[in-house]
This record gives C-alpha cells, structure tokens and sequence, in this order.
C-alpha cells in the first residue's frame, strides 16, 4: 500500500503539537519543545518522568498514531503496530530536527 507522505507528516506534527501543548500545561513552560527533544531518546520513560502524568502524554501521541493510520489506510493489528512504531519514530525526528517550530504553541 502507498503512503501519503505528506499527510503523514502533519499526522506527526500533530502528535508533537499535542505533546508540546501538554507539557506546556503540565510544566507550565512555554519553551518545552528543547526539553522533549533532550528527553524523546529516551521514550516514553522520560517524557513519562517530566511531565508526571502516569505515561497520558505518552499514550496519547501513540493513540493519534493509530487511530490517524487506521482511518487512514485501515491499517489492523500487526500492521498497525509496525506503522504506529514508524509514525512515532518519524513524529520523534521530526521534533528532533524542528524545535523551534513547536516552541509556544
């Protein structure tokens, strides 16, 4: 099956945009994108540790990953999981790479 690069791309800026803004809540820190990037290497088990959420933030990125794949190429079990693992990768360079863009959102 083909991907749609680009709509994959704004799958993964939305699941970083959603974890900016709720670091920014839980931190209540405007300039938290250069802190999730220091931490993202280690994922979800610093990010879990930073915000102090029992792992919701964690769980919430991985669950727009899905649920965007699955709508969108009905993606199900395995397959699903292998994509989820890529989408999050991606969305986790993609913040990496772009910091400042993600900066008080």
């Amino acid at each position: 099956m083909k991907r749609n690069r680009k709509k994959d791309e704004a799958a993964a800026i939305d699941m970083n945009d959603t974890l900016v803004a709720t670091a920014e809540r839980r931190l209540k820190d405007h300039h938290v994108a250069s802190k999730l990037a220091a931490a993202i290497d280690n994922w979800p088990d610093a990010i879990d540790e930073m915000l102090h959420d029992g792992g919701a933030a964690t769980s919430d990125y991985r669950a727009i990953a899905e649920g965007y794949l699955r709508d969108a190429y009905s993606l199900t079990d395995a397959e699903l999981d292998t994509a989820v693992d890529q989408l999050v990768a991606a969305a986790h360079s993609e913040l990496k790479a772009n910091q400042k863009r993600f900066d008080d959102i």
